[in-house]
């Protein structure tokens, strides 16, 4: 019996329409979280970590990483305390 995986899941959820929906509408917030976390970890910095080097508390860079959209401001802080530049591009 193969395993049921997270792929497995997630395509059996979007094919729910208003699961879909909502999964479409916070693509934004996954890419951003997903790149966080990324480069966090890349670094090996903790939460705490990065928190120190942006000037945000802990529990500030923990909401981002759990997909609460920050202010424009936020984002550059911890792209700056990542050593890297915030972009935003449309395409």
């Amino acid at each position: 019996m193969t395993p049921f995986t997270y792929d497995d899941a997630l395509n059996e959820a979007l094919a729910n329409p208003e699961f879909k929906r909502i999964w479409e509408a916070n693509t934004v917030k996954r890419e951003i979280t997903k790149a966080i976390i990324g480069e966090r970890i890349k670094r090996k910095l903790t939460q705490t970590q990065l928190a120190t080097k942006a000037g945000l508390k802990q529990p500030s860079v923990a909401r981002v990483e759990s997909g609460n959209m920050p202010s424009i401001t936020t984002l550059n802080k911890i792209a700056k305390a990542l050593g890297t530049r915030l972009e935003i591009r449309f395409v």
